[in-house]
């Protein structure tokens, strides 16, 4: 195997890791988001949720770029 196709390997295996890290990242997420329950403080439980919902974007932009590489 030549030098290109090993540097190609091994920036593909990167990609791939790094779409498999943030693909369990928004399961977790999703888990997370899913299975909080409604709390007495509405205002708290809204808070977090948004929080939760920020970082799944942010989260979903990160795919995005990676899997458009």
């Amino acid at each position: 195997m030549n030098l290109k196709n090993q540097l190609y390997k091994i920036c593909l295996d990167n990609i791939n890791k790094r779409i498999s890290t943030i693909e369990r990242r928004l399961n977790a997420m999703a888990e997370a988001r899913n299975s909080e329950t409604k709390c007495v403080v509405g205002d708290k439980h809204e808070t977090g949720r948004t929080m939760m919902h920020l970082e799944e974007e942010k989260t979903r932009m990160q795919y995005m770029q990676v899997d458009s590489e």
